[in-house]
């Protein structure tokens, strides 16, 4: 797992604290903060937080999220040299992962929301 650590204060993911800023995030990932703030609002980033008005990341969620686009992005490009055969297989299965992983982060959401009606 990749990661653009050429000019930041951490040299790998283990180095990260347990909640970081999103200033870190774009660290972390080599983009601008506009961007990682955009990251961070998206529907299927399950690593941020609201503390007050500050958007605040979750270590160990953030590597799940890394992990998991990661492996997707792996996935959607490893078909290329296939047949016509092993393609629908493979469109098969990986339309299965869509859904599997659809009906993941809506358990997510839901756990999501039963965790802020206890606050």
């Amino acid at each position: 797992m990749e990661t653009a650590y050429k000019n930041t204060k951490y040299k790998s993911l283990d180095d990260l604290p347990a909640i970081f800023k999103v200033k870190d995030l774009a660290e972390i990932m080599g983009v601008n903060q506009t961007k990682a703030y955009e990251i961070a609002k998206r529907q299927d980033f399950h690593a941020s937080i609201k503390i007050g008005r500050r958007i605040m990341i979750i270590k160990e969620q953030f590597q799940e999220w890394l992990k998991k686009a990661t492996l997707c992005e792996q996935f959607k490009n490893g078909h290329e040299n296939l047949s016509k055969k092993e393609k629908r297989l493979y469109e098969t299965a990986f339309w299965e992962a869509v859904n599997f992983l659809k009906k993941m982060e809506a358990e997510e959401n839901d756990r999501r929301a039963k965790i802020k009606a206890l606050f």
